[in-house]
């Protein structure tokens, strides 16, 4: 087994998930409160992992305003746990934080990942407060702290 595969075993077992396992892509992906998919993916040197979600903005204008607004909530990964903004051409807005695997323990990861949930849901409410038209059904509120969290494959 890959370092990437010990640690993502081990935050299946966390998750009480047992079909949480890289696909031949060397990616997989899990779906938190029934509506953000959280996207796990080895780089291809096997020395990070990604962790990322894509915000749905279909219906929202990405205006210079909205992207300073992103910007300055993850300035320096601040209020969102180390994670950041990306854009990418083809899929849009990225919510993502990369993780070195070298030194990386089990029990770090697990705790990135609690982590980068929450930033997620944070992002979640913060993209909300300041896009007066994005679909609020699609940007409901959270609690990723409480035990009624809930995770897929």
């Amino acid at each position: 087994m890959t370092k990437p595969e010990v640690l993502i075993s081990d935050l299946s077992q966390h998750l009480g998930i047992s079909d949480l396992k890289l696909s031949v892509n060397e990616t997989c992906q899990t779906v938190i409160n029934d509506r953000f998919s959280l996207n796990i993916e080895v780089s291809n040197t096997y020395d990070s992992i990604f962790l990322y979600w894509q915000l749905d903005l279909k219906d929202t204008e990405i205006s210079k305003q909205f992207l300073l607004n992103l910007l300055s909530f993850s300035y320096m990964g601040l209020a969102t746990n180390g994670a950041f903004f990306s854009i990418n051409q083809s899929e849009g807005v990225v919510f993502c934080r990369r993780v070195y695997t070298d030194t990386l323990t089990s029990a770090r990861f697990i705790t990135i990942f609690d982590e980068f949930v929450d930033a997620i849901i944070c992002c979640d409410k913060e993209v909300s407060s300041f896009s007066e038209t994005v679909d609020t059904a699609s940007l409901s509120s959270h609690n990723a702290k409480s035990d009624a969290f809930s995770l897929m494959v």
